[in-house]
């Protein structure tokens, strides 16, 4: 309903009971005043039953009562103001009419004038058939009953269905416990008088609807309760959603989705009762058979004789209480089902309920209904059972007075085989690997995700600019610098290996160019780009070219060297479950996939090299896919290791077209330096006084060759913390206070598994309220900052209004931390001021899990889910056609484990950690491997 008609309603509606109250004081002719106006009240009455909508209920609630009250004659005031306060709207015809009543200006003739003119005008413009409609079977109102007290109106058959559902009936409008009905005759005499088609129409329609706010349907007869969506929804077979009301949907598409529901729930039954033979046959009846009467009609119409007689008759039925016509035809053709399937009287009653009180609309909805589930648009069919050869020979002997039926049949035919083939395509020959730099991931998009293309925008900044900045060393100091001497353990015990994995996950995604902010060089695909490379010379630094296998312990990303050595342990982890995976692939060899020479699919050493590589870093990937759902997903939302449960985002087919690229907020949203544990602490603040200079003489001169810089950090820090030999070193990457060995290359089993154990044991810091990050990282701190500034990131609160939060209203909302309240209030003066970068950092932490603050979590979750559903190789490559079925299998996980691979990861490529052959961890250390030992993981101390 237009917001202009509804005023235009209210507005009548207040005119008439204000005038006719008005006019009772003057005139001495009751009796005519309730002549003249007794059919615009039941117009009036009529009206406040459209659309359903609440606020006009209650107004047709007083109307009624105002009406009740003229026609007893007795003054009741206060129910007309209680009207006009409703309403909150002046009526200058009402405020006229008064004055000039008051100084005899007006006469009696002249005042029923105009309201004969209002009278003519409801009539003219106003009267709809879907004003007068029941509430309970959505037709016109049938021998319409008003409800006492409310007055609402509804058939009266629809009233006698409330009482035999229910002893107490309320009202379906407003829920009012009716106490006594009553028979509406002007009403009845309105409808009559303005739609007597509608009434015809009204009484052949009146079966099988329901109306969605009174939660009463009347379904063939029988009455049936159910929830609605505003409320909480019950019933699937109804999907009918109030809001498509409320969007403006008319009486009839209403009508048409209750009768498509009604037929699926029919075919359900048949089915149910008769199987696939049930349909069929059912089908075959309500094409050939269904309605002959309209049949014999139409092609009278058309000056031709029927083409096909079924049942033909030399002589007119003779009237008898016997069935005959077209019930005769509908029962013999329910007899020919029953005899054909075997069935019995009691077993075909949706059957013979859609042979007898369908009308031929609701038949054709119904077949329709029919060719779709014998086609199988929902389930898989068994084309050995000849159903499409069956509908099809059933369409065959329709005549052309059908072709309605036909078309429906073939407009649905047309559209399953449509809809068989997914548009756009999403993979192509030769493209079931990833790429080095992430390009080609989307089909229709390849550069989408390239590495060095540029960061998109999630929130566009709305707010206002504020041009009273803070200093950024100001903001550092004030709001995020961890104070001197205290630590702020993390209250779920999460430990320090939970946030090496985020560290591996923030530099797969996050690598921006110096020399151009607005550009990230690595791939916008969580694809393991930090073991492999973002380029394709970078993917040859780290391979042996042989076998599909890279060199030993080594990884490609070089940022990772200046983590904590932790973050070098699990990079070695991955680089060696690829080279497990590749041998073993090899060693399989399925189907010959892998062989080459004459009459295989390789032809040479080099183009198996680049197959085992490319199948190897899909199961490697898939693996690393399988952590971030069964680790870091589970930890950030507090499940423990053992727990059944996991938020998978691919659980659900994904058919990704447009491929992902990373955004500039979440560049700052992955930032979590607060997480450093204090033993890591210490280490970080001995790397900053090594390689600070190397780090602040790039920021003030300027220099941007990111691969020099990073060089001549690795000087600085392997004389510092490594002490590697040149030899060691062009063996690969170092990893702080380890070394490799000179005839492998590879470092230690003991030294990695010990350095995962002291990342198990160390807890990790709190992240939210502000006040935690290290001192050592000021610098890094300051520069995303002034990154962020430039890049024109949104404001905190539009970001979280991006996320459908409500924005945060005081500065107390942020941290319980007084000082930050304080520094916030001093730095940023009002709330829609505060930056993201800080504000994500200041935010208090929900209560369980990571502790994430709350944005930050919000945000991370939706970040997670696009990440795994925009990629193409995720959604589709991670089959046994692609992985093989051992990789495929791999990739599960031990079941043993609920599902968790980095479990037998650990067991499989560590075997040497301990003198005695036994495994680098037990089971109950790697239940809850990202926990320190003995914290539970949903555990708070708040």
């Amino acid at each position: 309903m237009s917001r202009k008609r509804y005023i235009q309603l209210r507005k009548f509606l207040l005119l008439y009971v204000e005038g006719l109250a008005q006019l009772l004081d003057l005139c001495d002719e009751p009796e005519r005043i309730k002549e003249q106006f007794h059919g615009l009240l039941a117009m009036v009455t009529g009206m406040r039953q459209s659309y359903c909508h609440h606020r006009f209920y209650y107004l047709g609630h007083r109307v009624v009562a105002q009406y009740r009250w003229l026609s007893g004659w007795r003054r009741h005031w206060e129910s007309t103001q209680m009207i006009t306060n409703f309403c909150n709207r002046q009526i200058y015809f009402i405020e006229t009419a008064s004055i000039c009543i008051n100084h005899g200006e007006f006469t009696q003739k002249q005042i029923f004038q105009t309201l004969r003119e209002l009278q003519v005008t409801l009539r003219t413009s106003l009267p709809q058939s879907e004003d007068y409609c029941c509430p309970i079977c959505l037709t016109l109102l049938y021998k319409p009953a008003t409800l006492e007290p409310c007055h609402h109106s509804l058939c009266h058959d629809c009233f006698d269905l409330l009482e035999k559902h229910d002893s107490k009936p309320s009202c379906p409008v407003c829920r009012t416990v009716v106490t006594a009905v009553r028979p509406d005759q002007a009403l009845t005499n309105l409808i009559e008088l303005y739609f007597p088609q509608e009434v015809q129409q009204s009484a052949r329609d009146r079966r099988g609807i329901f109306h969605w706010l009174s939660g009463v349907a009347a379904v063939g007869g029988l009455l049936n309760q159910w929830i609605c969506v505003a409320l909480a929804y019950s019933n699937p077979v109804w999907q009918i959603y109030q809001e498509q009301l409320n969007r403006g949907q008319t009486m009839e598409d209403y009508y048409e989705d209750l009768s498509q529901a009604q037929a699926a729930n029919h075919v359900k039954a048949i089915e149910t009762e008769a199987g696939e033979r049930g349909l069929v046959k059912t089908l075959e009846a309500l094409v050939l058979h269904a309605n002959p009467t309209s049949t014999k009609q139409s092609a009278q119409a058309d000056g031709k004789k029927p083409s096909r007689k079924p049942f033909a008759s030399l002589f007119a039925p003779t009237p008898s209480s016997m069935l005959s016509g077209a019930a005769w035809t509908a029962e013999a053709l329910l007899n020919d089902i029953r005899n054909t399937l075997g069935l019995t009287a009691q077993n075909t009653k949706a059957i013979k309920e859609a042979l007898f009180t369908f009308s031929f609309s609701q038949q054709k909805v119904l077949a329709r209904g029919l060719i779709e589930r014998l086609l199988s648009k929902d389930f898989p069919s068994n084309d050995r059972d000849n159903t499409f050869e069956n509908v099809m020979a059933i369409f065959g002997k329709a005549g052309p007075h059908q072709q309605d039926l036909i078309n429906m049949f073939t407009d649905s035919l047309t559209q399953t085989f449509y809809d068989d083939i997914k548009k756009p395509y999403l993979n192509v020959l030769g493209n079931e690997f990833r790429s080095a730099d992430g390009s080609g991931n989307s089909v229709l998009f390849p550069d989408i995700g390239k590495a060095g293309t540029q960061y998109v925008r999630t929130v566009s900044p709305l707010t206002k600019v504020f041009t009273g900045l803070p200093d950024a060393d100001v903001v550092f100091d004030r709001l995020l610098k961890r104070p001197e001497n205290h630590f702020s353990p993390h209250e779920t015990g999460v430990n320090m290996l939970l946030f090496y994995l985020a560290t591996i996950i923030t530099h797969d995604l996050f690598y921006s160019d110096p020399r151009d902010l607005t550009k990230n060089l690595t791939t916008g695909y969580a694809d393991l780009s930090p073991l492999y490379g973002k380029s394709l010379d970078e993917q040859k630094s780290v391979r042996q070219l042989t076998k599909g296998l890279l060199k030993p312990d080594q990884w490609a990303d070089k940022r990772l060297i200046f983590q904590p050595p932790g973050v070098g342990a699990l990079m070695v982890l991955f680089s060696r479950n690829h080279n497990f995976i590749a041998q073993r692939l090899l060693e399989i060899n399925e189907n010959e996939r892998f062989s080459y020479g004459p009459g295989n699919a390789l032809k040479d050493e080099t183009e198996q090299d680049e197959v085992l590589f490319q199948t190897a870093r899909l199961v490697n990937n898939g693996c690393y896919t399988n952590i971030i759902l069964h680790e870091y997903l589970r930890t950030i939302l507090g499940a423990s290791g053992d727990s059944n449960f996991t938020f998978n985002p691919l659980a659900a087919p994904a058919y990704p077209i447009y491929g992902n690229q990373v955004s500039i907020e979440f560049n700052y949203v992955y930032r979590w330096h607060a997480s450093l544990g204090q033993k890591d602490e210490e280490w970080l603040n001995k790397l900053m006084s090594s390689i600070g200079d190397v780090y602040a003489k790039r920021s003030t001169t300027g220099a941007t060759n990111p691969r020099q810089f990073i060089d001549d950090m690795i000087k600085q820090f392997n004389d510092v913390f490594v002490h590697a030999s040149d030899e060691e070193l062009q063996m690969g990457n170092p990893i702080s206070g380890v070394h490799r060995s000179i005839q492998t290359g590879q470092f230690s089993d003991f030294d990695l598994a010990r350095i995962l154990h002291e990342g198990r044991k160390q807890v990790a810091g709190e992240l939210g309220s502000g006040l935690n990050t290290p001192a050592a990282l000021k610098q890094i701190e300051v520069t995303g900052i002034k990154q962020s500034r430039i890049a024109k990131t949104c404001r905190f609160n539009d970001f979280r209004r991006h996320f459908n939060l409500l924005p945060l209203k005081s500065f107390s909302d942020f941290s319980d931390n007084v000082e930050v309240q304080k520094a916030l209030q001093d730095l940023y003066q009002d709330v829609e001021n505060v930056e993201l970068f800080a504000g994500l950092r200041v935010e208090k932490s929900v209560p369980s899990g990571l502790r994430l603050p709350y944005t930050m979590k919000r945000a991370i979750l939706s970040d997670a889910v696009n990440l795994l559903r925009n990629d193409r190789i995720l959604a589709q490559s991670l089959t046994p056609t692609h992985l093989t079925n051992w990789g495929y299998n791999y990739i599960q996980g031990d079941p043993k484990s609920s599902g968790r691979v980095l479990p037998q990861m650990l067991r499989e490529l560590l075997p040497k950690a301990n003198s005695n052959n036994t495994a680098a961890f037990s089971d109950e250390e790697l239940t809850n491997f990202f926990n320190i030992p003995g914290a539970a993981p949903s555990s708070t101390t708040k």
